[in-house]
């Protein structure tokens, strides 16, 4: 990225391009659901370009080994969360907000204990043995 100063703004350009594009068609239909299809849609085109980039610029893998295995752990976290999200849908909008608040903590160190491998562990240092990764 360092060497390609152009790319990451190229890369910009295509994500604000899809997402003016997806919000004009979508927002009329849809509202607020439209603008954030919109966005998403955006935000994983710049993601994926800048993927290519390293893959065809650099001739660099950006999924090694660790991946996979971060990715499951995502994917379980997430799971829970939408789970505590529709468990919690009956209560209200305030006490679902505020359960999901609450429950975000501990998601995020149960994907960071088993989606991360023992040299990312290592990489966070004394504030990775803090939190007892």
């Amino acid at each position: 990225m360092v060497g390609h100063k152009g790319l990451p703004l190229v890369n910009s350009i295509i994500g604000l391009s899809i997402w003016l594009m997806l919000a004009l068609w979508l927002v009329p239909n849809y509202g607020a659901v439209g603008m954030a299809m919109s966005v998403s849609a955006a935000v994983l085109v710049t993601a994926w370009a800048a993927v290519a980039e390293l893959r065809f610029g650099d001739r660099l893998i950006p999924f090694g080994r660790g991946f996979w295995r971060a990715g499951a752990a995502s994917l379980c976290v997430l799971i829970m969360l939408w789970l505590a999200g529709v468990v919690l849908a009956g209560f209200g909008a305030p006490i679902r907000a505020a359960g999901l608040f609450v429950l975000f903590w501990p998601s995020l160190w149960l994907g960071l204990r088993y989606g991360l491998d023992e040299d990312d562990k290592a990489a966070l240092g004394n504030f990775g043995k803090r939190l007892r990764l």
